[in-house]
């Protein structure tokens, strides 16, 4: 557990913006027939979940707590601490995710959009709830 002066911090994200003139895509892979997220939900316990993301591609778990004190997390800045954070667990003992995945959304498989991973040990995965994420870089789904 932190000591001393410790500031926790509520999300890990960023933003980004298109050029005009250059082409994106916006959307889930067709092929992974997986259903696109369309709103969004706090995470509850028991939820069970799936992610994208760039080294573990898809992934399922399950939400197993919803106010997780995560740290230290080793940035370049210095090792940061996290609070309300939600911690998800991969299916059947599977990692959910690994170094690389982070900035995935985690999604309720009813499509809501829970959380934004950021952070993992190798058996549990780290993610900031999604409205806290939205609040911080003051923007919306759509």
């Amino acid at each position: 557990m932190p000591v001393g002066n410790v500031v926790f911090n509520q999300v890990d994200a960023a933003v980004a913006a298109t050029q005009d003139g250059v082409p994106f895509g916006q959307g889930f892979n067709p092929s992974r027939s997986l259903i696109s997220p369309t709103s969004t939900d706090a995470a509850k316990v028991g939820d069970k979940v799936f992610k994208v993301g760039r080294t573990t591609g898809l992934t399922y778990g399950e939400v197993v707590d919803i106010a997780t004190i995560v740290g230290p997390v080793v940035y370049d800045p210095g090792p940061c601490w996290f609070q309300g954070s939600m911690t998800i667990e991969g299916d059947n003992g599977t990692m959910f995710s690994d170094k690389g995945d982070s900035g995935s959304i985690i999604v309720r498989t009813s499509g809501d959009i829970l959380g934004l991973l950021y952070a993992g040990n190798g058996v549990q995965s780290y993610g900031c709830p999604i409205d806290s994420v939205f609040q911080a870089l003051q923007c919306t789904l759509y």
